[in-house]
């Protein structure tokens, strides 16, 4: 994978807190299993747009994932005023709204090109 800055940004790893290790009861370490012993986890975030009426049984809304957004195009309105001609929206097909889902995904930093592991 290559590293993205647009849709890739690197965390502190929240089960190990950036150390990149654990300690058991009898004091040794072992590697963070989140981070793989980085410290960090590389978060890639995608966003679909979908109108409104694609959502059918095969697309249903997930509240965690999907928010609805008004259309930057017609500014909700769903038609756009050519002059005295007045047209549906293109963008939004005249729904107005969009759909904006969200996907974030985790990757440990060792299986990503282009990003230096710590300490080298």
């Amino acid at each position: 994978m290559q590293f993205d800055p647009e849709t890739m940004k690197i965390h502190v790893c929240k089960k190990c807190r950036g150390l990149g290790f654990g300690v058991d009861l009898k004091g040794s370490r072992f590697a963070c299993s989140e981070c793989g012993g980085a410290g960090r986890v590389l978060t890639k975030t995608l966003k679909n747009e979908f109108t409104l009426d694609s959502l059918n049984e095969n697309l249903s809304f997930d509240r965690e994932t999907m928010k609805v957004r008004v259309c930057k195009s017609c500014g909700g309105l769903g038609r756009i005023r050519y002059g005295a001609e007045e047209r549906e929206c293109g963008d939004c097909r005249g729904a107005g709204r969009f759909v904006e889902q969200t996907i974030t995904t985790e990757y440990q930093l060792r299986h990503v090109d282009g990003l230096a592991e710590p300490g080298r």
